[in-house]
Formats: structure tokens, C-alpha cells, sequence
């Protein structure tokens, strides 16, 4: 066998492979669109929502190709010295088709003296076709995590 034969028979399985994307990934914060800017409080419990499409699956050779397995969402709080992550499975998705995975991230108490500090929240998004893994660019949102404001509260009347 040539070399030339093995080089056109490997040209010819990877010509019908396209890259697959995500498009028109989307990232709500307390139902909020997350421009950069979004305010946050240590302690809350946001939620975060991650819209997408799945466009131009790894191979499409058959019909059984045209969406991704095992897809993950996974949403992070960066910024903290503690791990604030969570990670949701969506299953398999289908070409063109549009997909909402919400997750809840708990802002930790590490403001210390500061008033104010700059955090970010990055989204990825997982999955596999024929074997063959994909991971979309991430998704990154800079968020201002503010002290809680002062709370009067009546603790008792006499």
C-alpha cells in the first residue's frame, strides 16, 4: 500500500467530520442577562441559567449523528478560595435544538474589610459523539460581589 493511498483514505474519513458548536450560549443571573456588571451578595444563593443551541454535531454521516451524548453544564464562582461549583447533566441534545439548564451557586462570606470585589462566574459545556469528546469555549460573566447592606431589624420591643 502507498503512502499516498493511506494519506487519501485518512483525508476521505475525516472530510464529512465538522466541528461542532455551541451557539448563542446565553447566561442569566437571578433572571437577570449577565452583561458584565451583574451585583451579588455573600451569603445568597444565585441562580444562574445557562441557555444554548447545539449546531453542526461531530459527524454527520448518519442520522443517529446529529446531536451530542453525555452533555454537562457546569457553572463556577472563581474568585474565592473556596470550590463554589455545580455541575448538572443535560443527556443528549439534538442539532438546532435549543436547551435551559439552571444551577444555584452559594456566594461565600469572604469580603473581609473590602465593600466590594470582583468575581467571575464561567460556564462550560460538555459532550461526546461517536466517541470523540467536545468542550465548548467557556462562558465567562465578571460579577461585583457587595457587601450585604446594613439590615435595621427590630429584635424586640418592650
Amino acid at each position: 500500500v502507498s503512502i499516498l493511498a493511506v494519506f487519501a483514505m485518512a483525508l476521505a474519513l475525516t472530510a464529512g467530520v465538522a466541528a461542532t458548536e455551541i451557539s448563542s450560549t446565553a447566561v442569566y443571573i437571578n433572571g437577570v442577562l449577565a452583561n458584565d456588571g451583574v451585583a451579588i451578595y455573600p451569603g445568597d444563593t444565585i441562580a444562574v441559567k445557562v441557555v444554548f443551541t447545539v449546531e453542526n454535531p461531530i459527524s454527520t454521516a448518519t442520522d443517529y449523528d446529529h446531536y451530542l451524548n453525555d452533555v454537562t453544564v457546569k457553572a463556577e464562582l472563581n474568585g474565592y478560595n473556596d470550590d463554589v461549583s455545580q455541575k448538572v447533566f443535560v443527556g443528549r441534545t439534538l442539532e438546532g435544538k435549543t436547551y435551559t439548564k439552571t444551577l444555584s451557586l452559594k456566594v461565600p462570606y469572604d469580603l473581609k474589610d473590602d465593600s466590594s470585589d470582583a468575581a467571575e462566574i464561567v460556564v462550560s459545556i460538555e459532550g461526546e459523539n461517536n466517541g470523540v469528546d467536545f468542550t465548548a469555549d467557556d462562558t465567562i460573566v465578571s460579577v461585583e460581589v457587595q457587601r450585604v447592606p446594613y439590615d435595621a431589624s427590630i429584635m424586640s420591643v418592650s
